[in-house]
């Protein structure tokens, strides 16, 4: 291959050893997702340098993770004998356990037998947006196989469509599903399972609280998740010869929990500060592998330890990405392809100290629990009480508010996910709603797809963000007066 991809690499956190190590992989790589010329990688180069600030040691090492875990499931067909792909909407607290299983199953087989990973599909299109910019590419191709646009698909499995179709992506052995986000997700991976041939298999979860109740939380909803997560281990053990036991859950559950830890430790830390020391940009990173989890734990435990302490240097400088004293925000949503929206929403002046899931209500962690003896039950738990997981008023609106007012938040801007019914409904109904609960706070309600760029453009954004920015320093002048 003609491509040269060393500094690319290197400012992803994967030094020259690596990539020697890794010569044959990393050209497999870029050939399998069709970067193959000089134009091609000159054309990654800049869209990549307007994602990130890979001058920060910790966003070089938590790139470097990212980049891992996409290498490894692109070639997953090509180098492992069982593929379990458990698919997103899923979270770190769950999925974990299956990546333990698979570092200490392939350990004992004395070879890398066992791809079983819930970070894949979504990583893969953090890393082929963000860095590669190919993400709009298999969107169209999902659009032309038959998930139409204009129809309310879910770009995250268009995305996935295509790079099946392209050959990017490997065809599992068995995909585990899960439908405790929505019913878009389980409904497409069925489609793409019935289209590409593999089987498939479901964890489950009631997907509302009674109105009202939360914090209080129905037993029967996490009994309902645990049993259909019990139910599909069993399958993976009995029929796919991949034996995961409690103490990998256990295990599981007890790494995803450090990742949480950490990412919350550096989002106060942000949150405190004045001016925003990093961009949300960076930011991102952390929150993907929090949220995801990650085979690889120890260097990702150390890649955020890293941030952490990039973070403090630049508060201790002085340093921000916006001016000091600069209106602050709360950001309902997180794109995934492509961070531009981060970097306009700074340009313009405006603070973003906290986005979705940097921070949440006391009520979601701190309960009785109904499993005491089993961690992994009680992580289920966790995930019936998150934001967004629960009613609307119990958890996703009680947490814009609650975000807003412990963090002293100047403005909110609530990101109405056009292709995402279940993160539709909150924001049709949560300006109203904090209008009412947080008077005179600032509110913008913009329209974005997490996924697919095409559906904005930046100067129409700008425009936007500019005067949203101004209001905010007009209410600043007012109460300063």
């Amino acid at each position: 291959m003609s491509v040269d991809y060393k500094d690319l690499f290197e400012q992803c956190g994967l030094d020259e050893a690596w990539q020697a190590e890794n010569k044959e992989r990393i050209e497999k790589f870029l050939d399998r997702i069709e970067i193959r010329t000089e134009a091609d990688m000159a054309h990654v180069m800049d869209h990549f340098s307007q994602q990130y600030d890979t001058s920060l040691k910790g966003v070089r090492m938590m790139l470097a993770v990212c980049m891992k875990e996409t290498i490894d499931w692109v070639l997953a067909g090509d180098e492992r004998e069982v593929i379990i792909q458990y698919s997103r909407p899923t979270m770190g607290i769950l999925s974990q356990g299956m990546h333990v299983a698979e570092r200490r199953l392939n350990e004992e087989a004395g070879y890398t037998k066992y791809f079983s990973r819930g970070t894949s599909i979504l990583m893969s299109e953090v890393v082929l947006g963000t860095i590669f910019d190919k993400t709009n590419e298999l969107i169209e191709i999902g659009e032309d196989m038959g998930q139409t646009a204009g129809r309310g698909h879910c770009s995250e499995y268009q995305v996935w469509e295509g790079g099946l179709v392209r050959g990017f992506f490997p065809k599992p052995t068995i995909e585990v599903s899960c439908g405790f986000f929505c019913d878009q997700a389980p409904e497409a991976e069925a489609l793409l399972a019935d289209e590409f041939d593999y089987p498939i298999i479901f964890t489950d979860m009631p997907q509302d609280h009674q109105w009202g109740t939360w914090p209080r939380i129905e037993p029967h909803g996490t009994a309902f998740l645990t049993k259909t997560s019990d139910d599909v281990y069993d399958i993976l053990r009995s029929q796919y010869d991949y034996p995961i036991s409690e103490d990998d859950l256990t295990d599981g559950a007890i790494e995803a929990n450090l990742l949480v830890a950490k990412h919350m430790a550096i989002a106060n830390l942000i949150a405190s500060a004045d001016p925003q020391p990093v961009s949300q940009a960076d930011m991102a990173l952390s929150f993907w592998i929090y949220v995801l989890g990650t085979v690889y734990t120890e260097e990702a435990s150390a890649a955020m330890k890293q941030f952490q302490k990039d973070v403090r240097a630049r508060i201790r400088a002085g340093q921000g990405v916006v001016p000091k004293g600069a209106p602050r925000i709360y950001l309902s949503m997180r794109p995934v392809t492509d961070f531009h929206v981060y970097k306009l929403l700074e340009e313009v002046g405006i603070a973003v100290p906290l986005a979705w899931f940097d921070a949440f209500p006391p009520e979601v962690t701190n309960f009785e629990t109904e499993f005491p003896d089993r961690p992994f039950c009680q992580n289920c738990e966790i995930i019936y009480r998150f934001p967004g997981m629960g009613d609307l008023k119990g958890s996703s609106l009680y947490a814009y508010k609650w975000v807003c007012e412990t963090y002293n938040m100047e403005g909110i801007m609530l990101v109405m996910l056009i292709v995402c019914r279940p993160y539709e409904l909150p924001i049709s109904i949560g300006r109203d709603y904090m209008a009412k609960e947080c008077l005179d706070l600032p509110c913008l309600v913009i329209e974005m797809d997490a996924f697919d760029s095409r559906n904005y453009t930046p100067a129409q954004w700008r425009t936007r963000f500019e005067s949203f920015a101004e209001v905010l320093r007009l209410n600043q002048a007012m109460k300063e007066d």
